[in-house]
């Protein structure tokens, strides 16, 4: 089974790697697509790269104890669905904040039908921007003189991590411009 860890970990890292290089050379519309296609195209690999390495692991116990390669193989194959969809989580972050927000907010309501007025009265965009300056103030990112906010050194350093990751994954911004009279 650590065969399949192991190799899931490392298909995982280089489809991440695929997928910034791609993105970058590519420029594709849909992140999340272009991510989809780069992890169904490696469940095949991951197959062939399971049995191509008995021979070169065979000390790992699976190989030592005689036991059947089925539940290594499928043991690795969850823990690349699993890796695959923490990788989605953060790329989502990355792109879609507001979109996963308002996603959470629909799962979260079950069978209950979600209308755009409702959601825009629990998370209009006056209180969700007003929200997140308080947050940011709060945990010391941003400090308020009067009615404008401005970036602390924390905040810089935390606003840099992602600048660098959006711009690593080939993520452009919303914006053109910088929002200058906040």
């Amino acid at each position: 089974m650590l065969r399949g860890v192991l190799l899931s970990l490392s298909l995982t890292a280089v489809g991440i790697i695929v997928q910034i290089v791609t993105a970058h050379a590519l420029r594709p519309r849909k992140m999340f697509n272009h991510a989809l296609l780069i992890f169904v195209g490696s469940f095949p690999v991951f197959v062939f790269l399971y049995y191509a390495t008995a021979v070169f692991w065979p000390g790992l116990p699976a190989a030592e104890a005689g036991m059947s390669e089925l539940p290594g193989l499928i043991n690795g194959l969850l823990f690349h669905a699993l890796l695959f969809l923490n990788y989605v989580q953060c790329l989502y972050y990355l792109t879609q904040p507001v979109t996963l927000r308002v996603l959470m907010e629909m799962a979260r309501s079950g069978d209950a039908v979600v209308r755009g007025r409702a959601i825009n009265a629990m998370h209009s965009f006056d209180h969700m921007v007003s929200t997140r300056f308080e947050v940011l103030v709060l945990h010391q990112f941003a400090r308020r003189e009067g009615e404008r906010y401005y970036l602390t050194q924390k905040g810089e350093r935390f606003a840099l991590v992602f600048k660098f990751l959006r711009r690593l994954f080939g993520i452009s911004y919303y914006l053109k411009r910088a929002a200058t009279a906040i």
